[in-house]
């Protein structure tokens, strides 16, 4: 498979929407960047058998969903949030996730989405500002849930805390963030993790592959479009980096990013043009 057409898969699964198995494929497609000879079947068997396991406890001891999810993900199998190395691009990649058993909040949250839907329970993410959590369950019997604090039930109010606490705007209300998430919105967050990771590494050639299945999926967003211009500068691909500026002024609206844009792009030309 190569990029072009793992970009257009991967546009293609986050299409579909919200059937079970989805997400998992989608991030798998995300991870075959990262590693092009990955087994997807691999991982999805992984899930297709912790659903097996929870659908089993969820029956056997007709225990709440989110309360079976817990039993199994968090305390059989150990699932939790990587607080030690938060930063590592490997919490956002599915397949290194469920061989290590922590990640970051998303990837964690679409293992217990996946797991919860292959096993029959109803499950949905939400995308708080500084957490996504889980919601498992419909209508009275839902419940929030915490999958990076091991499947930490949430009330309402204790989630509107962390999304104040991650923001600072203490007039947040639950129409303002416990929002249920799309699939294109998952993957768009999954992707934006992975950016800043390589970004503060450094690390232009990874961040400009994360940058591009970012722009597979939001083809019009005006703060992505130059990105890999911008990025492709700065290991001195002058010319390259000011093709792709001038590609995204032909795509941008008038405004203050077109500004900026058309700013930066004068810049390199007289870069390039004293280089000669």
């Amino acid at each position: 498979m190569t990029e072009a057409e793992r970009r257009v898969a991967l546009a293609a699964v986050v299409r579909r929407g919200s059937k079970p198995g989805g997400l998992a494929k989608a991030c798998l497609l995300v991870a075959r960047g990262e590693y092009p000879r990955l087994d997807p079947t691999v991982s999805l068997e992984e899930i297709a058998h912790l659903s097996a396991r929870v659908r089993e406890v969820h029956a056997k001891g007709a225990r709440p969903g989110w309360k079976a999810l817990t039993d199994v993900l968090a305390r059989a199998e150990g699932f939790r949030g990587n607080v030690d190395d938060y930063d590592n691009p490997e919490n956002s990649y599915i397949n290194r996730v469920l061989a290590h058993r922590h990640g970051l909040p998303i990837l964690l949250s679409v293992i217990w989405i996946e797991v919860a839907r292959g096993a029959g329970i109803p499950a949905v993410g939400i995308s708080m500002p500084g957490r996504f959590v889980v919601e498992v369950g419909r209508g009275r019997a839902a419940r929030m849930v915490d999958p990076f604090c091991g499947g930490r039930p949430l009330s309402v109010s204790e989630a509107i805390d962390l999304a104040v606490q991650a923001t600072g705007d203490a007039t947040l209300t639950p129409d303002d963030v416990l929002v249920p998430a799309t699939p294109r919105e998952v993957m768009l967050r999954v992707l934006r993790n992975l950016d800043v990771a390589y970004g503060k590494r450094g690390d232009v050639k990874r961040q400009l592959r994360v940058v591009s299945d970012q722009l597979a999926l939001s083809p019009q967003d005006a703060r992505l479009l130059a990105s890999p211009g911008e990025l492709r500068a700065r290991p001195d691909d002058l010319r390259g980096g000011l093709a792709d500026l001038n590609e995204a002024l032909l795509r941008l609206p008038a405004g203050s990013e077109f500004e900026r844009v058309c700013a930066s792009a004068r810049c390199l030309a007289r870069l390039a043009e004293s280089a000669n």
